[in-house]
């Protein structure tokens, strides 16, 4: 179901891996950044001190308080650059990425109301830099088929 050109990501140059993730054989982190914010396919954010790293083979997301997911590029379904209206005149931009199955894992997190346990994810939305997100958004427009 895999929708993504993950052949593209092995033409794209090695960055630093500045998050120091444990690479596999023949593995090259080919984009790095800091995360403005990061949530669930849903929207619910996850933390706004995290990173991601996006290597040849995996995605690696970080929500900055000790949380950590990995995803191999062939449960990627898609990534997606979204831009909707926000407050009339302004643009709310971020990043989606979908999986083609859920995610096992055991995330907690506040609400103003009560404590919610996540135990699946479907995908994550993300935002960063404007430098990076254009540098993403390159990524992005090159992954289809």
């Amino acid at each position: 179901m895999n929708t993504i050109n993950i052949a593209y990501f092995d033409s794209l140059p090695e960055v630093e891996n500045k998050y120091k993730v444990e690479l596999a054989n023949g593995e090259k982190v080919v984009f790095t950044t800091k995360l403005l914010i990061l949530g669930t396919d849903k929207q619910r954010a996850l933390g706004d001190k995290g990173h991601i790293v996006l290597t040849n083979q995996r995605l690696f997301l970080a929500n900055g308080y000790g949380a950590e997911w990995c995803v191999d590029l062939s449960d990627v379904v898609d990534f997606q650059a979204v831009e909707e209206p926000f407050l009339f005149v302004f643009k709310n931009r971020y990043f989606a990425v979908n999986f083609s199955k859920e995610l096992e894992c055991d995330y907690t997190r506040m609400t103003m109301t009560k404590t919610v346990h996540e135990t699946k994810l479907s995908g994550f939305v993300f935002t960063m830099e404007k430098t990076d997100s254009i540098k993403f958004e390159e990524i992005v427009k090159n992954l289809s088929n």
